[in-house]
Protein backbone atom coordinates (compact mmCIF):
# COMPACT_ATOMS: atom_id res chain seq x y z
CA UNK A 1 0.00 0.00 0.00
CA UNK A 2 1.54 3.01 -1.21
CA UNK A 3 1.31 6.51 0.55
CA UNK A 4 -0.76 8.91 -1.37
CA UNK A 5 0.18 13.06 -1.44
CA UNK A 6 -2.96 13.71 0.06
CA UNK A 7 -1.82 11.43 3.05
CA UNK A 8 1.10 12.77 3.52
CA UNK A 9 -0.11 16.51 3.86
CA UNK A 10 -2.12 15.07 7.10
CA UNK A 11 1.14 13.37 8.24
CA UNK A 12 3.14 16.63 7.83
CA UNK A 13 -0.23 18.79 9.87
CA UNK A 14 -0.05 16.23 12.75
CA UNK A 15 3.73 16.09 13.35
CA UNK A 16 4.20 18.44 15.36
CA UNK A 17 1.60 16.90 17.73
CA UNK A 18 3.09 13.62 17.56
CA UNK A 19 6.43 15.14 18.79
CA UNK A 20 4.67 16.84 21.33
CA UNK A 21 2.79 12.89 22.41
CA UNK A 22 6.32 11.24 22.48
CA UNK A 23 7.80 14.08 24.30
CA UNK A 24 4.97 13.36 27.07
CA UNK A 25 5.84 9.90 26.99
CA UNK A 26 9.30 10.21 27.83
CA UNK A 27 9.18 12.86 30.25
CA UNK A 28 6.02 10.74 32.22
CA UNK A 29 8.96 8.24 33.53
CA UNK A 30 11.46 10.04 34.63
CA UNK A 31 8.99 12.43 36.58
CA UNK A 32 7.15 9.05 38.17
CA UNK A 33 10.97 8.31 39.01
CA UNK A 34 11.41 11.97 40.48
CA UNK A 35 7.74 11.49 42.60
CA UNK A 36 9.01 7.70 43.80
CA UNK A 37 12.46 9.18 44.85
CA UNK A 38 10.73 11.93 46.51
CA UNK A 39 8.33 9.83 48.51
CA UNK A 40 11.57 7.42 49.92
CA UNK A 41 13.11 10.34 50.76
CA UNK A 42 10.28 12.24 53.16
CA UNK A 43 9.69 8.26 54.59
CA UNK A 44 13.47 8.01 55.60
CA UNK A 45 12.81 11.60 57.46
CA UNK A 46 9.66 10.64 58.56
CA UNK A 47 11.25 7.18 60.21
CA UNK A 48 14.33 9.24 61.41
CA UNK A 49 12.57 11.94 63.45
CA UNK A 50 9.06 9.81 64.59
CA UNK A 51 9.48 7.65 67.17
CA UNK A 52 9.35 4.09 66.63
CA UNK A 53 7.19 1.12 68.66
CA UNK A 54 8.78 -0.62 70.77
CA UNK A 55 9.34 -3.96 70.03
CA UNK A 56 8.67 -6.97 72.23
CA UNK A 57 11.56 -8.22 74.27
CA UNK A 58 12.41 -11.72 73.49
CA UNK A 59 15.06 -13.58 75.99
CA UNK A 60 18.37 -13.29 75.49
CA UNK A 61 21.35 -15.43 76.03
CA UNK A 62 21.62 -14.33 79.72
CA UNK A 63 18.94 -15.04 80.70
CA UNK A 64 18.71 -18.03 83.44
CA UNK A 65 16.26 -20.67 82.84
CA UNK A 66 15.35 -22.81 85.44
CA UNK A 67 14.11 -25.88 84.01
CA UNK A 68 14.45 -28.19 86.60
CA UNK A 69 12.84 -26.33 89.05
CA UNK A 70 9.51 -26.19 86.75
CA UNK A 71 10.15 -29.98 86.02
CA UNK A 72 9.83 -30.65 90.02
CA UNK A 73 6.64 -28.08 90.15
CA UNK A 74 5.07 -30.48 87.58
CA UNK A 75 6.09 -33.46 89.31
CA UNK A 76 4.80 -32.15 92.46
CA UNK A 77 1.31 -30.98 90.94
CA UNK A 78 0.66 -34.53 89.20
CA UNK A 79 1.51 -36.15 92.17
CA UNK A 80 -0.75 -34.25 94.06
CA UNK A 81 -3.80 -34.96 91.43
CA UNK A 82 -3.11 -38.53 91.52
CA UNK A 83 -2.96 -38.51 95.57
CA UNK A 84 -6.55 -36.93 95.44
CA UNK A 85 -7.74 -39.44 92.57
CA UNK A 86 -6.56 -42.41 94.85
CA UNK A 87 -8.35 -40.63 98.18
CA UNK A 88 -11.86 -41.09 96.45
CA UNK A 89 -11.57 -37.26 97.11
CA UNK A 90 -13.32 -35.34 94.28
CA UNK A 91 -13.49 -31.60 94.21
CA UNK A 92 -17.30 -29.74 93.31
CA UNK A 93 -17.03 -26.92 90.79
CA UNK A 94 -20.46 -25.70 90.22
CA UNK A 95 -21.00 -25.00 86.60
CA UNK A 96 -23.03 -21.94 86.89
CA UNK A 97 -20.44 -20.11 89.38
CA UNK A 98 -18.87 -16.91 88.41
CA UNK A 99 -21.59 -16.52 85.41
CA UNK A 100 -24.21 -14.47 86.93
CA UNK A 101 -23.88 -10.67 88.48
CA UNK A 102 -26.90 -9.84 91.38
CA UNK A 103 -27.46 -5.95 90.84
CA UNK A 104 -30.20 -5.72 93.25
CA UNK A 105 -27.47 -4.58 95.83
Amino acid sequence: MAVQPIDLQNLFVRLAEVGREQAVQREAITKGQEVTGQEIVRRAQHNDTAVSEAQEIEDGPDQVHDDEESQSRKHEQSSREGDEKDSGFEQFSDPELGKHIDITG
